[in-house]
């Protein structure tokens, strides 16, 4: 990783100005900027969801005269494009499907999205040291097939420094780097079967140091990358749905799989385990798998009221199904998996009535030992109404 560079206040001043209104639109970089990628050994003939390293150098023979910054407001993150064309990882988005299935739910409600604001992280000037990065190529395309590939990267990531401000963002574009990608299925089990034991082994705990982080990102990458029904099983094995002290990425990499039908299985069946806390986005990506399975074309642009009635009954069913599972919850569990339920079941989708009649949720919190509280919007424990679960 790179090294973080104070700059004056004329170039923040720049970014602030970049962070106001509609960012222009980005013009060639002169000659003077130099965009490098590459891949971290000079290797180029990698296994079918093998974890193909990267790296993307920024430099200038102008010292002083641009700056690299990943300022969010300018909304163009680097773009990886190949021959033969690749696919786009969902875990690289805002997944889009979710925003859909909303407006599904509640058409009344009208359109209402927005992008979004990320911020910027500290600008790095630009001179003739090169800065290098390094990234997962996974993280940008995903390659389903073999083949021998040409992907050339670009990046709006650069901006000349002008008396505290700046132009339009200078498009940088890399020259062609190819690689051959080969499918051999004896690599792929045995790689699963290697990060699984490795994972199992030494990343299931919250209690990680920052040394040991780093390579449980790595396996946790490496199984992710693999894209198969078997690294899919090992993901949702060790999702929980649990916030830790660090993200193995398990969730995003279940996302973006080739393999929805089975990730529907394996994760209705993970939801309602005794040691999973179920989230409303937990539920919602199941009812979307299953509107998919059901009806492919749901999702691909047609009006989202024509498919209303029916993501809400599917909708219901997953609150259902894992509504029946609170009662074998763990204790650490049961209290955010309740609210969970009481927060989808008392949704109203452009109607009068909650997604759950009251009387079916207070059966069903009542069959694992809860009730619901009025007064602090929550569960208790029935018989005890100072244990909050």
């Amino acid at each position: 990783m790179w090294k973080r560079i104070p700059l004056l206040a004329s170039v923040l001043l720049m970014l602030a100005n970049l962070g106001q209104a509609q960012a222009p639109e980005p013009i060639p970089a002169p000659d003077d900027i130099l965009f490098q990628f590459q891949t971290q050994s000079g290797q180029t003939r990698f296994h079918l969801g093998e974890t193909i390293p990267v790296t993307f150098t920024f430099s200038s023979s102008s010292q002083g005269q641009y700056v690299f910054t990943d300022c969010g407001a300018w909304h163009r993150p680097m773009n990886i494009s190949c021959s033969p064309a690749t696919d786009i990882p969902i875990r690289s988005l805002a997944h889009p499907e979710f925003n859909e299935f909303e407006r599904m739910l509640s058409p009344c409600l009208g359109p209402g999205w927005s992008d979004g604001y990320y911020g910027c992280a500290e600008p790095i000037p630009l001179g003739v040291t090169p800065v290098r990065f390094p990234a997962p190529l996974s993280r940008y395309v995903r390659f389903s097939a073999p083949g021998r590939y040409a992907c050339v990267a670009t990046s709006t990531q650069v901006g000349k420094i002008a008396g505290g401000n700046s132009g339009p963002p200078l498009m940088t574009k890399s020259e062609p780097l190819t690689f051959e990608i080969v499918d051999d299925p004896n690599w792929s089990h045995a790689a699963a079967e290697a990060y699984d034991q490795t994972y199992a082994k030494f990343c299931r705990t919250d209690d990680l140091k920052e040394a040991q982080q780093q390579r449980c990102f790595d396996i946790a990458d490496r199984i992710a990358n693999l894209d198969t029904i078997e690294s899919l099983a090992t993901e949702i094995k060790y999702f929980d749905g649990k916030q830790h002290s660090w993200d193995n990425g398990f969730w995003t990499a279940i996302l973006a799989t080739s393999y929805p039908t089975d990730g529907l299985r394996l994760l209705s069946e993970r939801m309602q385990a005794a040691d999973f806390q179920v989230s409303a986005e937990t539920v919602k990506l199941l009812a979307i798998w299953d509107l998919k399975a059901q009806t492919p074309d749901a999702f691909s642009g047609a009006a989202p009221a024509l498919y209303h009635e029916q993501a809400v009954a599917v909708l219901r069913r997953y609150v259902r199904l894992f509504g029946r599972s609170l009662r074998r919850k763990k204790a650490d569990n049961l209290g955010f998996s309740a609210n969970t339920y009481h927060e989808i079941a008392n949704q109203q989708q452009c109607g009068s009535e909650p997604l759950i009649s009251q009387e079916e949720q207070e059966q069903t919190l009542s069959a694992a030992g809860l009730t619901w509280d009025f007064s602090r919007n929550g569960v208790d424990a029935i018989g005890d109404p100072d244990r909050h679960p």
